[in-house]
């Protein structure tokens, strides 16, 4: 917080942006040691797109999306105040990483200082502004905006008054940064990047269902993919009244495309004859849609067809083996092979004896 952050330039007026949570997220790394990586690298994000990139070795800002030249346009030298703030970013995180490493008598290997900062337009037109910042993978510090205080990291706070005291001075200009500029910043890239960051895409949902891997119970998925922006509310239903708490899933995840997907699980008992249904609210549409889970071929009164299977090829391979051990036990019964090679000898023998005797 105490290094010197580069406000933002202002741009055009600013215009009025469709309702929704919209965010601006800064992420820097700083890399000490034979990493084999840049030493120091930087990305911007708007709604989870990227819409910058910075690294030290490339040495200046490379845009993301199209939408963005227009940004470079209509605000003078705009990626060039963003490089000269980044390198002076870089220089501070450079002292800060080398004072930290002697502090804590480290003087080998790779270590990292991680930097997240940036602000949240909400839904009601209210700002909020975070600053988190981690040393080697723990946190190290996170300023409150609203009580403009630092908060040290767990263990980390004889470091953190060590290194990271805030001066008055710098501490309004912190508040104001993240919860001014920044948010105007967003604003603007929002009427910039309107036909992308605020596009509407409808969700794909399928519903499908497999057996438990360790219970005699039955899982359904519900699969909701592609849609964009990223908020969406995904429930499982039971007979059309009873939404299910017990559903479980790994939130909302990212496709490569730039949209979302998520799934929601619920393990039901194998013998339920409940109606379910999974209801999907997201802003692409008026009304939530709604797909009925509908048992697979493979489910029929409880019991699954894998099941089934396997007995059929568990059969099948005590057949074979049963086969397989009668033609072993055929081969090596006595009197047959060995009586034929016997005979064999026996002719042989006549036959030596008869052109000894001529």
């Amino acid at each position: 917080i105490s290094d010197r952050m580069e406000p933002l330039p202002l741009a055009a007026p600013i215009t009025e942006v469709e309702t929704g949570s919209h965010s601006w997220k800064a992420y820097l790394t700083f890399l000490k040691g034979d990493s084999r990586l840049p030493e120091f690298m930087a990305m911007h994000m708007v709604d989870d797109i990227q819409i910058m990139y910075y690294d030290s070795e490339i040495g200046h800002c490379v845009t993301k999306q199209d939408w963005m030249e227009t940004v470079n346009k209509e605000v003078s030298n705009y990626w060039n105040t963003q490089g000269d703030a980044l390198r002076d970013r870089q220089k501070n995180l450079k002292f800060m990483v080398k004072a930290l490493m002697n502090e804590s008598n480290q003087s080998s290997g790779v270590h990292t200082f991680q930097n997240l900062y940036g602000c949240t337009l909400n839904d009601d037109d209210t700002t909020t502004g975070f600053w988190n910042s981690g040393y080697d993978g723990d946190d190290f510090s996170n300023f409150d905006t609203r009580g403009m205080t630092l908060s040290p990291g767990q263990g980390k706070s004889r470091m953190v008054e060590k290194f990271c005291s805030v001066d008055q001075k710098n501490v309004p200009h912190t508040k104001v940064y993240l919860e001014q500029e920044c948010i105007e910043w967003l604003r603007n890239f929002l009427r910039y990047g309107k036909q992308k960051l605020e596009r509407k895409v409808r969700p794909k949902v399928v519903v499908y269902d497999r057996l438990a891997s360790e219970s005699n119970s039955i899982v359904l998925t519900c699969l909701a993919t592609g849609f964009y922006p990223r908020a969406i509310d995904v429930s499982w239903v039971r007979d059309g009244e009873t939404q299910m708490d017990s559903a479980a899933t790994e939130g909302i995840l990212p496709n490569e495309d730039e949209t979302y997907q998520i799934r929601k699980r619920l393990e039901i008992g194998s013998e339920d004859k409940h109606n379910y249904t999974c209801r999907v609210e997201h802003s692409s549409t008026e009304l939530p849609q709604i797909v009925a889970w509908a048992p697979s071929p493979g489910l029929k009164d409880g019991i699954l067809v894998p099941v089934l299977v396997v007995s059929v090829l568990v059969l099948v391979l005590v057949l074979l083996l049963s086969v397989t051990g009668f033609v072993v036990w055929k081969k090596k019964k006595p009197g047959i092979k060995e009586s034929g090679y016997n005979q064999a000898q026996q002719n042989e023998s006549g036959d030596s004896s008869s052109n000894t005797s001529s």
